[in-house]
């Protein structure tokens, strides 16, 4: 059984208590932070961390515009929990990265839900975890360990979403992917809200291989569309 990693943002002892105690619960692995400074150290910690619960009002900042920082930086989902009842932010934190918006006072056990619903819209679809090496310029990358090695220059690690994009754009090297199957196969949401978070990947990932070096292989943006990869892919099934 798959143990959850989650982490409560919040600076209310009392409501940490509470989340805390339901999530354990239902066999979550629970961490928490009363800050945002103590947010940052717990993620870099713990990168692998499934969940975040993100109050807005917090003694450090404004949850609100954290959201899109975390977004870009780590794969987790987001769940705002909020006594800020306010349409205009529930459109703020949603187009900037967030997975959901919950109004205070929650009710526990719909928190838990809503988490595990996130968790699964974050679950790579099973046709996207067959054992697979693909080559391509002095490349050599393997999406079931989120790892690509280059032959002069060693190898980069990535994070689940960014070797997932690239999977997607390997797959289908040569013609354009939208942003719409990039975003509905990494996360299952519409992509009007999540085009900021789709090219930041993307950027990521460019950055992460330097695909350009070599002229020849590019994650080249199409117009109106979403991306492209060109240049020579060989896929290898292995058995």
């Amino acid at each position: 059984m798959t143990i959850h990693k989650i982490l409560i943002v919040d600076d209310e002892p009392d409501l940490r208590n509470a989340v805390r105690g339901i999530f354990e619960l239902n066999s979550f692995e629970v961490f928490e932070a009363h800050t945002l400074a103590q947010m940052w150290i717990t993620l870099r910690e713990k990168p692998d961390i499934d969940v975040v619960l993100l109050d807005l009002n917090l003694p450090d900042g404004d949850g609100l515009q954290t959201c899109g920082k975390i977004r870009n930086e780590f794969d987790c989902g987001i769940i705002i929990t909020t006594g800020r009842n306010d349409h205009i932010d529930k459109i703020i934190g949603l187009e900037s990265g967030a997975d959901d918006y919950v109004c205070k006072p929650v009710e526990l056990r719909e928190l838990v839900a809503r988490a595990r619903s996130v968790i699964r819209r974050s679950s790579p679809p099973e046709d996207l975890t067959q054992k697979t090496l693909y080559r391509f310029s002095d490349w050599t990358f393997d999406p079931a360990i989120w790892k690509a090695e280059n032959r002069r220059s060693g190898s980069v690690t990535m994070t689940r979403f960014e070797s997932l994009l690239l999977q997607i754009l390997l797959e289908h090297a040569g013609a354009p992917v939208s942003r719409d199957k990039l975003t509905s196969s990494l996360s299952g949401h519409s992509a009007q809200a999540f085009d900021r978070s789709i090219d930041n990947l993307v950027s990521r990932v460019r950055k992460k291989l330097s695909l350009t070096m070599d002229g020849d292989v590019a994650i080249k943006s199409v117009r109106g569309i979403g991306y492209q990869f060109s240049g020579d892919v060989h896929a290898e099934v292995q058995n």
